[in-house]
């Protein structure tokens, strides 16, 4: 009997020993796998702080870029508003000319015609031909 309570407490002093080396080498592997991922994490986080830091920084040139091209549309509007109130000026100023013109146009027609005037110097027409006969 004690030769069979001698081997049951080896058998039971071999399974605890393999027990303990398998706990072993499987905590060691756990830990090299946390490790592995600790690291991956660590690596993805950089990863993702970078990209965050990136498009944070396209945010700001976009909106840099944007507050210049509403400041060139918005120059350009100014430039447009002052050229549209040129040419209307130009517009009312050609007008008055040609306004002007018209007048004098018929001005000199309504001489020619009702006092026979020679329209370009101004002088009666009748005038003229009794200087050219003496």
């Amino acid at each position: 009997l004690e030769i069979e309570v001698d081997q049951i407490n080896e058998s039971f002093s071999s399974s605890k020993t393999k027990t303990l080396n398998m706990t072993n080498e499987m905590t060691g592997q756990f830990e090299n796998m946390q490790e592995l991922l600790v690291d991956k994490i660590v690596l993805l986080s950089r990863t993702v702080q970078d990209l965050k830091d990136e498009l944070t920084n396209a945010e700001e040139r976009f909106e840099t870029s944007e507050a210049e091209k509403n400041g060139i549309i918005s120059e350009k509007d100014e430039d447009i508003l002052v050229l549209q109130a040129k040419m209307d000026d130009m517009a009312l100023e050609f007008g008055s000319m040609l306004q002007g013109t018209l007048e004098k146009m018929r001005e000199r027609i309504e001489l020619s015609t009702t006092n026979n005037f020679d329209a370009d110097s101004g002088v009666k027409m009748m005038q003229k031909k009794m200087e050219n006969e003496f």
